[in-house]
């Protein structure tokens, strides 16, 4: 098998199917409907041995565990091992993995869409069936949004050659792989704590035969921590950390569950290759102010950022206005992205910017984007 033709770099993915007979060629068919070659069968007792002989300096291949107890009609998917192999990279218990007992997608759930975005750029997208706001817009059943439409472009348009791109809350890929496409000599680090996204962010990566992400199946911010994740029913890209109101309630799930969260800065991947973002986007329905404080020193001076902001998830998350204030004050305030102006960027300021946490914090009025620019050094000495 040539491990060359699976569609990431070398070294850095190989799938192996752990187990023998039956089940395993089930998962084997399963693997070649979604294009992906197995690089080798191996028995569960020389599983050991093959990590520590093929494990990257940056994650580990898949494994899939063909589990010959598993009876026909189980779907495979909850047997799938997307093991990142974390607990060696980020130095925490494997028992903090089992969250990804929450993955909840079934080959019938998984869709495939022709998508398209602002500029052209054609893809091909996997959306969960059950996803009813995100995922119907990439089926083309629902008007896509337009202020995610302009983030996607405004992100495209200036993307440079062997640049660095952040993106928080990688969601299923809508910003990740048009910009890895977009640019093939830059390098996206994608960051996705929810199991079932982050399975479809690997499935789309796998489609669109990206080879230039880099994932992280966990959540970032300021503290090393666990932090508990909230489900929504029908919007998965409303999950969140921050503990919804009794009035979502409704359309979240009862359900939750305990994800590792870690600092980026201090993670010895980027420490060790000095990283520096050039681009950064953010949108993790409340916890982005700390997100962007906690990688301020990780971003290049005038790199770009794209910060969602909405000040009722911000506030639940325990953000203050003398916080924003602190971390965008190491920013020029390109403009917003508004509800009431999708198309281009609205002018604003940071007085303006916080009036508007004041306004909405209590109760939710809605969110923007903000567009930032870091400034240089002496720039913000002389502020």
């Amino acid at each position: 098998m040539d491990v060359a033709s699976f569609p990431f770099r070398r070294n850095h993915r190989d799938v192996f199917i752990v187990g023998t007979g039956d089940c395993a060629q089930k998962v084997k068919q399963t693997l070649s409907w979604l294009r992906v070659k197995v690089t080798d069968q191996i028995s569960a007792s020389e599983l050991e041995n093959r990590i520590c002989e093929i494990r990257s300096d940056f994650v580990d291949p898949y494994f899939i565990v063909a589990d010959e107890k598993m009876e026909e009609s189980t779907d495979f998917v909850s047997y799938l091992d997307i093991k990142t192999w974390a607990m060696d990279l980020f130095h925490f218990p494997e028992t903090m993995h089992a969250y990804r007992d929450f993955i909840r997608i079934t080959f019938d759930d998984f869709m495939i869409s022709e998508f398209c975005t602002k500029n052209g750029l054609h893809m091909r997208m996997g959306t969960h069936r059950q996803d009813l706001v995100l995922g119907e817009m990439v089926r083309g059943n629902m008007r896509f949004c337009p202020m995610l439409n302009l983030e996607i472009d405004n992100l495209q348009r200036h993307i440079t050659p062997h640049a660095n791109l952040l993106d928080a809350g990688a969601n299923i890929g809508l910003v990740t792989i048009p910009n890895a496409l977009q640019e093939l000599t830059a390098t996206i680090y994608s960051v996705e704590p929810d199991p079932t996204n982050f399975f479809i962010l690997r499935l789309n990566m796998i489609l669109n035969d990206v080879r230039n992400v880099h994932l992280f199946h966990c959540a970032i911010g300021k503290e090393v921590d666990t932090i508990r994740m909230f489900l929504s029913a029908s919007n998965f890209g409303d999950h969140r950390s921050v503990v919804p109101h009794e009035k979502d309630l409704g359309r979240m799930e009862a359900t939750s569950f305990l994800v590792p969260k870690f600092n980026l800065y201090h993670l010895d991947f980027f420490q060790k290759k000095q990283l520096k973002f050039d681009f950064v986007k953010i949108k993790t329905q409340g916890t982005d102010v700390e997100i962007l404080e906690s990688i301020l020193e990780m971003i290049q001076p005038e790199a770009m950022v794209s910060l969602a902001f909405s000040p009722n998830h911000i506030s639940e998350n325990g953000t203050t206005n003398v916080f924003i204030r602190h971390v965008l004050e190491q920013f020029d305030i390109l403009g917003t992205i508004e509800k009431s102006s999708p198309d281009q960027l609205v002018t604003a300021d940071l007085e303006g910017i916080c009036a508007y946490f004041e306004k909405g914090s209590i109760e939710y009025k809605g969110y923007c984007d903000i567009v930032l620019r870091k400034k240089l050094k002496t720039e913000i000495l002389i502020s």
